[in-house]
């Protein structure tokens, strides 16, 4: 009864066997976003680095209000457009 509880519990999870010893090893996952070498400045001078989603090919800078409170602003499409052109990203539409 209690093998069959292991053996359930142990599909979930990825195993790797090593001769008669069983191991659980965690997935590396790969991240959407991308910190480029970029840089986006605005109009007091504050220089951001942008950031980019590979799946969708959507550019952001990260900021904070006055309030302290983090928001994404994503660029326009002709920063879009040439960031994700110079890395080799095929951008989503519409």
């Amino acid at each position: 009864m209690v093998l069959v509880m292991c053996v359930l519990s142990v599909g979930a999870q990825n195993v790797v066997r090593n001769g008669n010893c069983f191991k659980s090893v965690k997935k590396t996952a790969v991240r959407d976003t991308m910190v480029t070498k970029f840089k986006y400045e605005d109009m007091a001078g504050k220089s951001y680095s942008i950031i980019v989603n590979r799946k969708t090919g959507a550019c952001y800078v990260c900021k904070t209000s006055k309030n302290g409170k983090f928001y994404r602003q994503y660029m326009n499409k002709e920063i879009k457009s040439s960031v994700c052109k110079e890395l080799g990203i095929t951008p989503k539409t519409k």
